[in-house]
């Protein structure tokens, strides 16, 4: 018979995170403890079921967390248990922990990456997973609030690119009380980091006829633009070859000594082409996969 006492939905859920913490404050007192090899049980012994014992297997427990879920439900599925997806798998399955993993896992994706949306296959996984893990990307929140995402085929914005260099330098920049773009003013998201731009001279902003730029803040970063943020960023000065090292940008070109530099420097391999010299495409917008992946390079 079930206990009246541990009913209801808040009894579970407090009761449940009360007997975690007690898995923490004192996990040699249980019977999986962290960063060591553990015996977990593929399932309960059953005396009506043949075999009665389903064995164990070997398990190294590496965190506090883990630890605390297989003592709260202390058996590992097996492979059937596993194929079965959803379903039934044979009689020495258990479902407690393989259930948490899909549930988990259909909420917040996998919690194997630093966001939900990049899997480890992904053409830029180490790229975008050092954007997350380093602070220099804390992810679009999605609709419901659930989670951050990367959205890694997504355009940056002028104002991204803006709060993206900040963190890259480590800056601590709070801006003046007049703004120095028309369209952008104090207690706006990210003026500081525009304002820092504009201060550091990354970005001049956009000419406009009553005199005072503007930043466009909602703007898609052109990868041109790009290149001269990150040109002027690190202070080069570089003149390109005579023969461009991309099929859509040649010398005379607007930016075309900060693209060349970005091949230079191997920030940019540009995009494959039959013809065997790839292009540039100047014009185009900067995905934020992109923008990772020349950001990283950067750094590395």
């Amino acid at each position: 018979m079930c206990d009246s006492r541990y009913y209801g939905f808040f009894n579970q859920v407090y009761l449940a995170a009360w007997q975690f913490k007690a898995y923490k404050t004192n996990p040699s007192n249980y019977n999986h403890v962290p960063f060591q090899n553990n015996q977990i049980k593929w399932a309960p012994d059953d005396k009506n079921r043949v075999p009665v014992d389903c064995g164990r297997s070997t398990v190294y427990i590496e965190n506090l967390a883990t630890a605390g879920l297989y003592n709260y439900t202390p058996y590992r599925p097996n492979q059937s248990a596993l194929d079965a997806g959803g379903g039934t798998g044979n009689a020495c399955s258990s479902y407690g922990n393989r259930n948490f993993y899909r549930f988990y896992k259909q909420w917040f994706g996998s919690p194997n990456t630093f966001f939900p949306d990049v899997p480890q296959s992904h053409q830029f996984f180490t790229e975008i997973e050092w954007m997350g893990t380093s602070g220099l990307s804390t992810g679009i929140k999605t609709a419901d609030g659930r989670e951050a995402q990367y959205q890694p085929k997504t355009r940056v914005s002028r104002e991204a690119m803006a709060a993206f260099l900040y963190r890259l330098q480590g800056a601590n920049y709070r801006g003046p009380a007049v703004s120095p773009f028309s369209d952008v003013k104090p207690g706006d998201p990210f003026y500081n980091e525009i304002a820092w731009m504009h201060q550091m001279g990354y970005s001049t902003g956009i000419k406009q006829p009553s005199g005072k730029p503007k930043y466009a803040p909602k703007d898609r970063v052109s990868r041109e633009a790009m290149a001269a943020f990150i040109y002027r960023m690190e202070k080069a000065s570089y003149v390109g070859p005579a023969v461009s090292p991309f099929a859509d940008v040649r010398k005379g070109d607007k930016f075309y000594n900060e693209i060349a530099w970005m091949h230079q420097k191997g920030y940019s391999t540009g995009i494959k082409q039959p013809s065997g010299k790839p292009k540039y495409a100047p014009k185009d917008r900067v995905s934020r996969e992109a923008m990772a992946a020349f950001i990283y390079r950067l750094k590395h």
